[in-house]
């Protein structure tokens, strides 16, 4: 975490990523949904509900959609901890984004960059990278590299006989089950 970031984020010091398992989460925007808002169409009918016009790469041309299902995944920062769902990455983005899309849309409505304070200037250079590395390309990027380095471990730890015997005993007796007999 950034340093200062818990104090503009809650006022005081508490773990950001503190987990939370009580409210379901499944929905979750890796764009900030109040951030997509600001590119809604100004001009919408009667009966409708905000829509945006999303341009994706892979089709050939832009289609309406609604900010609730756009840039949204089920479960996306979700993890299993101790067979329940834990949700702490969300609500800390949400901290996030509950302080600095007041700041965004400041800024919006004209207020000059320079009459930010330290606090809000913060606020926003935390969401924009937190936006950087949310999203998944970088998500694939980053599963690709760790994927290729746990093949690279592996490689080398195959290449050492004894040691690779070794690993695969401690790993059998941490996981509760026998080790290999050969």
């Amino acid at each position: 975490m950034l340093p200062g970031a818990e104090r503009f984020l809650t006022g005081v010091p508490t773990p950001l990523f503190a987990a939370t398992k009580a409210v379901e989460k499944k929905r979750q925007h890796f764009v900030p949904k109040a951030y997509l808002m600001a590119f809604v169409c100004r001009e919408i009918p009667a009966g409708f509900e905000p829509y945006l016009f999303v341009y994706p790469r892979s089709t050939h041309g832009p289609y309406a959609q609604a900010p609730k299902k756009t840039a949204v995944r089920s479960h996306y920062y979700s993890f299993d901890a101790d067979g329940e769902l834990d949700h702490g990455i969300e609500d800390a983005l949400s901290k996030v984004e509950s302080v600095a899309i007041p700041v965004l849309r400041k800024l919006n409505e004209g207020v000059s960059p320079e009459t930010l304070s330290d606090e809000q200037r913060g606020a926003l250079s935390l969401l924009l990278a937190y936006m950087e590395v949310r999203v998944p390309r970088f998500r694939g990027t980053v599963e690709k590299f760790t994927a290729e380095i746990m093949r690279d471990v592996a490689l080398l730890a195959a290449s050492q006989p004894e040691y690779f015997r070794r690993a695969m005993i401690e790993s059998s007796v941490a996981q509760g089950v026998d080790p290999p007999t050969n």
